[in-house]
């Protein structure tokens, strides 16, 4: 997964990972990938990123992607 860098008049100070709703990373301030491992075969996901600044506030309207693995590895 991949996206673009947050601003904030604060300073952005890391990201969460969530697939289907469930967070899955944090991640830090200046990193804008993150290699997802452990999906099935021939299934669906989706994945979205949350933007937290050094005030404690994170995001709820961040970018989202839905996904679907191949049936072969």
């Amino acid at each position: 997964m991949s996206w673009s860098g947050a601003t904030d008049n604060v300073s952005v100070t890391g990201y969460r990972l969530y697939k289907n709703g469930v967070k899955i990373a944090d991640i830090p301030a200046g990193t804008y990938s993150y290699t997802v491992s452990g999906l099935t075969k021939n299934a669906s996901y989706t994945f979205s990123i949350e933007a937290g600044d050094a005030a404690g506030n994170w995001s709820n309207s961040g970018p989202t992607a839905r996904v679907k693995t191949k049936k072969t590895p």
